[in-house]
């Protein structure tokens, strides 16, 4: 990682300090990401914004996060580009099981994993997200989401491991 991490968390770490902002966060970091981060910050972030979709389910990451006290928020939850996790046939039977749409067990499935998400949406769907809160996925459902897991990226660009810092 560049000094370009380096110098912008010491900025934000600033702005804390001054209190224009109460916290701060990271996205797209993996576990060798936040060590090095770590080795200088003096303000651990509250929140790793990250992938987090049921072909990219990122246990480990997300397990690490939550070992140092830092929030993880699943962005892209329902995948992008050639992703099409809602079409799965897993998420559509399951929809079906408990009279929600796809949209909504995958929200759920990210919820019942203790993580945020802010999901892109338009009007009509706000209703429909909101709704999420009203039933939970079996352990066994939850279980099976999961292991759709393929490690699959919405693209390149998004793997820290190869962003051009």
């Amino acid at each position: 990682m560049k000094d370009c991490v380096r110098d912008t968390w010491q900025v934000m770490e600033d702005y804390v300090r001054q209190g224009k902002v109460r916290s701060i966060g990271v996205s797209n970091f993996n576990r060798h990401h936040l060590d090095n981060l770590l080795s200088y910050a003096k303000i651990r972030p509250v929140v790793n914004q990250i992938e987090v979709h049921p072909l990219m389910t990122q246990e480990e990451n997300i397990a690490y996060n939550q070992s140092l006290g830092i929030q993880v928020e699943a962005w892209g939850p329902f995948g992008q580009g050639d992703i099409d996790v809602i079409g799965h046939s897993l998420l559509q039977s399951l929809a079906a099981k408990y009279q929600k749409t796809a949209s909504q067990i995958v929200l759920r499935w990210i919820i019942q994993r203790d993580l945020i998400t802010i999901p892109r949406a338009k009007p009509n769907h706000f209703k429909e997200n909101l709704d999420v809160m009203a039933f939970s996925l079996s352990d066994e459902d939850m279980q099976a989401i999961s292991a759709l897991n393929q490690n699959l990226r919405s693209n390149a660009f998004n793997d820290p491991d190869n962003f051009p810092w």
